[in-house]
């Protein structure tokens, strides 16, 4: 364990401990991030405490912020998203239970974020990223437009093309093909 992976173009997860009953993580937001993608978990919840710094939160609709010393939860099935919007770095120790497949989603985003850094973009293809949802659908759903709906059409649909056309995060990472 202690694997670092940068998940998006603000944010790092530390893994700290993983087994099938929990993921156990330390996450660094980086300053001025923004808001990813709304999603939800429909089989695990999630725990958090903010080590420091201060951490935007939007949970169900409302936002919320978090700062050092806060926790909060996250059940399954609950809309949200998280961000730093402030100036200084945010730590947060972050707990998924059961794990599910939540180290694989998290070591496959690291993958599609080191590829497009290589190809000096700031964000992942949409069609790998959509192929590696597709793939993990036990743990990570996408939300657009308010519409859990939508967000699986979405994912089921462009995930699809991005298989065939072999859009992946790197070789091995389960539920990427």
């Amino acid at each position: 364990m202690g694997d670092t992976l940068r998940i998006g173009a603000h944010e790092a997860v530390t893994i700290r401990r993983s087994d099938p009953d929990c993921l156990e993580l330390e996450a660094r937001y980086e300053p001025h991030g923004s808001p990813p993608p709304a999603h939800f978990h429909p089989a695990h919840d999630e725990r958090f405490e903010v080590v420091a710094g201060r951490l935007s939160v939007e949970l169900g609709g409302i936002n919320e912020s978090y700062e050092a010393g806060a926790g909060f939860g996250i059940p399954r099935g609950t809309v949200h998203r998280m961000w730093n919007s402030g100036g200084a770095p945010a730590v947060v120790r972050w707990w998924s239970t059961p794990a599910m497949q939540a180290e694989s989603w998290f070591r496959g985003l690291a993958a599609l974020q080191r590829s497009a850094a290589a190809a000096g973009k700031a964000r992942p293809d949409l069609l790998a990223f959509a192929a590696h949802a597709a793939g993990h659908r036990d743990t990570f759903r996408l939300v657009l437009g308010n519409s859990t709906l939508l967000g699986a059409v979405f994912v089921g649909c462009l995930g699809g093309i991005g298989r065939l056309l072999g859009r992946r995060p790197d070789p091995g990472v389960r539920g990427d093909g």
